[in-house]
């Protein structure tokens, strides 16, 4: 055996792991940076045993294939094996594994899936384990082996967790035991969870049972990763010091928020681990199998992270329920007096705030909603948040006063009152655009009619744009994508070259889920900036149809429903129903969310 030195910990741990399962005739395709090499193991092998490498050609042997990517984007990659029938098996932007499921087996390995019988027979067996320890007070999980396939008797690492009146009241880890009797046992012992009070026969009825499968390819952390502090929402963490060991399950996310990598790895050693955050302990990440079940329902709902998995969106019909769920929200939580508190909390009330500019442009895309769809109440609720903002405007002072009253303007407009529109106007055209923002600059560039008094100015303005996008994008610079995509609306009509050119560079950096990053140097995608995005590709509905569509069910995947707020009170339930989540970490629902939704689902629909 020839021991790689010159490959990291990563490579050398899925080695390790291949070793476990390969057959004879199984080969591994190795791409570093786009330098493809091939490997075999020899046989008889012995544990830490690392494969060999052979020719250069055998690429179409291969039944298992690691791509690696130094810098962090492994999508770029070329020469990545992609031909028969292989599934991805572990995935992120550093490495990922792939295997060609035609391979030779005798029974199909779980890092394939469940199929929907296998997921609904766990649910049966985690609900008859509950009932019966919860309403009989048996301790004992009468599972029988044989009355299920064997795939349930492989080994495998489980969690069951529990959720009654939106509070989790148990989560527990089953490790490497036989996959229909640990959900079994999962779920009984999570009816008794030491941390919560025991569930009561009369919580049965409001039970939420969530199964977690942990998959068994564990991938130590790179020092890359450690440097960019991003953590994957969608997998779990693993660390063992020793006798000590601790997991944290995506579902963290719906209870707790990290401020970054170094905060959740600190966390896990000290919470879950039980050793202090200094100790020598590696973190890996592994994928999970996620699915949850809401009460009395048998109906189950896959899990992408903390969220509900809903991307089964095929077309722009199937928007408008979204659009509709988000106008509705805004009107639940329209105040008396016209105002909209800007941020909703899935656990607290917040303190009564007034965001003008954000107030502004919400209920301006609401009321352009509202006239597409010919719905008079949300125009009214439009009217209402203009009256109040009527009052406002004129004493609006700092850095948000330019965009309080170009959203002001834009409200007025689309709600009919024409008498405001002239003197937002005029203060526009009265403002010092010196130190302004590429918000505010490119807001007060669309507002401004292309009328004699406001040419002069609007040159200014797209000029200066224009100068801000070519300097950041020749000198390659952090440029935020959500405060460019404004630019594609500004030239629309007036440089329709160039808005394309802006339209090209935001597509470019989409992701494959349909979100959009921060920046091009940014793996954070929130639903804010993809809202946004959103918002201006919908300028050309059909030239951007696949980009649109994409993002729309990844929006759709973010927007709170009766699925998605399981782990909300009931009582705050109305408070969220129809909003989006801000991002996977981050619970919070923003009105301007909506606000670039219904602005977006406005201009596809009035084509």
């Amino acid at each position: 055996m020839v021991l790689f030195k010159r490959y990291d910990n990563q490579i050398r741990e899925i080695f390790l792991w291949l070793g476990k399962i390969v057959d004879q005739d199984d080969m591994v395709a190795l791409n570093i940076d786009g330098r493809m090499s091939y490997h075999a193991f020899s046989f008889p092998m012995h544990y830490g045993d690392m494969p060999k490498k052979i020719g250069a050609n055998g690429h179409e042997k291969c039944t298992f294939t690691i791509t690696k990517s130094t810098s962090g984007h492994v999508e770029r990659l070329l020469g990545e094996i992609s031909d028969g029938d292989w599934i991805t098996i572990f995935s992120s932007p550093y490495i990922r594994v792939k295997e060609n499921r035609g391979r030779k087996k005798t029974t199909i390995p779980l890092r394939y899936g469940l199929d929907a019988s296998e997921r609904q027979k766990l649910l049966e067996v985690a609900r008859a384990a509950i009932q019966s320890h919860v309403s009989l007070g048996s301790q004992r999980v009468a599972f029988e082996a044989g009355s299920v396939s064997a795939r349930f008797n492989l080994k495998a690492d489980v969690d069951v967790a529990l959720y009654a009146n939106g509070h989790l009241r148990g989560s527990t880890i089953m490790e490497s035991v036989g996959l229909g009797e640990g959900v079994a046992h999962a779920a009984v012992r999570s009816c008794a969870d030491s941390r919560f009070k025991p569930i009561g026969t009369h919580e049965l009825d409001d039970l939420w049972i969530e199964i977690t499968i942990l998959r068994d390819l564990r991938i130590t952390l790179s020092p890359a990763e450690l440097r960019a502090e991003r953590i994957y929402c969608e997998k779990g963490y693993g660390l063992i010091a020793g006798a000590h060991k601790g997991f944290f399950l995506p579902e963290v996310h719906n209870i707790t928020r990290f401020s970054n990598l170094t905060d959740l790895r600190a966390r896990l050693a000290s919470e879950k681990a039980g050793v202090t955050a200094s100790a020598r302990a590696s973190v890996a990440t592994f994928e999970v199998e996620d699915f949850i079940a809401s009460p009395g329902s048998m109906k189950l709902l896959p899990l992408f992270g903390p969220v509900v998995d809903k991307t089964s969106l095929s077309g722009f019909d199937d928007i408008a329920a979204t659009g509709h769920g988000a106008a509705e929200w805004l009107m639940r939580i329209q105040e008396r007096d016209g105002n909209l508190p800007p941020i909703v909390s899935t656990t607290r009330d917040l303190p009564p705030r007034v965001d003008a500019a954000r107030l502004a442009f919400t209920m301006w895309a609401l009321a352009e909603f509202g006239k597409v769809t010919e719905t008079r109440t949300y125009i009214e609720a439009a009217q209402q948040a203009l009256a109040f903002l009527e009052k406002r405007l004129p004493k609006q002072g700092g850095a948000n006063d330019t965009l309080s009253w170009a959203y002001g303007g834009q409200l007025a407009r689309a709600a009919g009152d024409e008498d405001i529109v002239p003197t937002a106007e005029k203060k526009l055209l009265q403002t010092s655009y010196a130190s302004a923002d590429t918000i505010t600059l490119a807001q007060a560039a669309s507002f401004l009619a292309p009328s004699s008094d406001a040419a002069q100015r609007r040159a200014e303005l797209h000029r200066e744009l224009r100068s801000r996008f070519e300097t950041g994008a020749g000198n390659r610079e952090v440029m935020d994508l959500a405060v460019f995509a404004e630019l594609v609306n500004v030239f629309h009509t007036s440089d329709p070259a160039f808005s394309k050119r802006v339209t090209e560079w935001l597509i470019k950096h989409q992701y494959s889920d349909g979100s959009f990053p921060q920046s091009a140097r940014s793996s954070f995608s929130y639903a804010r900036g993809t809202g946004k995005i959103f918002e201006v590709l919908a300028l050309e509905p059909e030239a951007n149809e696949a980009a649109l569509l994409s993002a729309a069910r990844w929006l759709s995947t973010m927007q709170y429903d009766d699925q998605n707020l399981f782990f909300v009170v009931q009582s705050r339930r109305d408070l969220l129903r129809g909003a989006f989540r801000h991002d996977y970490q981050n619970t919070d629902a923003w009105i301007d969310a909506a606000g670039h939704v219904l602005l977006g689902l406005s201009r596809i629909m009035s084509r």
